[in-house]
């Protein structure tokens, strides 16, 4: 997934063609052979590749100010750092026929609920997270909603409150089950992935950004704090975890010094990857409980 940690002050110079025209800043022949067409009416130049920051400014301009950036593109431009860079751009006004690349969404928005990044209006990261929540695929949302409560620090509770304003919203309760889920100590994406996978197999719920002993690189991923189980989800391929040695393969040294190191103080390190598979991640944590004496299968209760 490409990702955008750009801001909105970082754009190429977009301009809206007729207005271009009109003052005479570019002729017809330069704004046909030198730049790109963005959306009806707007252009960047054709020497660079659009990205998700560009393409949010080209939409304000679009919409000559009156839209309201929301959902992925909002997080972006709150800091939110998964996002690709060719989601459509969400907005939040009535428009008819927006062109490809749009998605225009007529729905209810209170004025406490808008904010302003560098000119352009978008949604608070309570209404971002609101509309995250509603509108997108659980996984994808939950995965957004960390990187928006990591960027931004919005508060469960501040979401529920706002979503009590709008109590006949379509998927209302969906959406307030799926912002439960949100935890801003989520590393990256795969790390989501782990957690709502083993949310969705056993009853207890893993912390985000857990410390283990008291050392300053002591953090893992995930935890089950009172089990002592530590999940460290690394950003890397499952081969690469290891080093090849004469008579075989190990764990790099850097992750074996860290297992060794929550052993001594009691903690069970499981260390996965970014391409570990639902089975995998159930397997090995499932074995971390069993050692832990808590009962391994689904809904199962700690042994005595």
């Amino acid at each position: 997934m490409s990702v955008s940690s750009a801001t909105i002050c970082c754009v190429t110079d977009i301009v809206r063609g007729s207005e271009a025209l009109s003052t005479g800043a570019l002729t017809r022949g330069v704004l046909r052979s030198r730049y790109r067409r963005l959306f009806p009416d707007v252009y960047m130049p054709a020497t660079t590749a659009p990205t998700l920051m560009d393409r949010i400014h080209a939409a304000s301009i679009w919409s000559r100010g009156q839209g309201v950036i929301a959902g992925r593109a909002a997080a972006a431009l709150h800091g939110a750092r998964w996002i690709g860079d060719d989601v459509p751009i969400e907005m939040i006004r009535r428009f008819p026929r927006p062109p490809h690349g749009i998605i225009v969404r007529n729905e209810s928005i209170e004025p406490d609920e808008i904010s302003s990044v560098d000119g352009v209006q978008v949604t608070t990261p309570q209404r971002t997270a609101f509309d995250l929540a509603r509108h997108h695929p659980r996984v994808e949302a939950v995965i957004c909603l960390d990187d928006l409560a990591r960027a931004t620090g919005v508060e469960i509770d501040e979401v529920q409150a706002l979503a009590d304003r709008y109590p006949s919203a379509r998927l209302l309760e969906h959406a307030r089950d799926t912002v439960n889920l949100m935890d801003g100590g989520a590393r990256t994406p795969a790390v989501t992935r782990v957690r709502l996978i083993l949310r969705k197999h056993w009853p207890m719920v893993p912390r985000a950004g857990v410390r283990v002993g008291s050392a300053a690189w002591g953090f893992v991923d995930l935890g089950y704090e009172d089990l002592k189980i530590a999940i460290d989800v690394k950003d890397m391929d499952g081969v690469d975890l290891f080093v090849k040695l004469p008579y075989g393969s190990e764990y790099r040294p850097e992750i074996t010094h860290k297992i060794r190191y929550s052993k001594e103080f009691g903690w069970i390190l499981v260390v996965l990857h970014r391409q570990s598979t639902f089975g995998e991640v159930l397997g090995r944590v499932g074995l971390a409980l069993d050692q832990q004496g808590y009962g391994r299968r689904r809904g199962g209760t700690q042994r005595n």
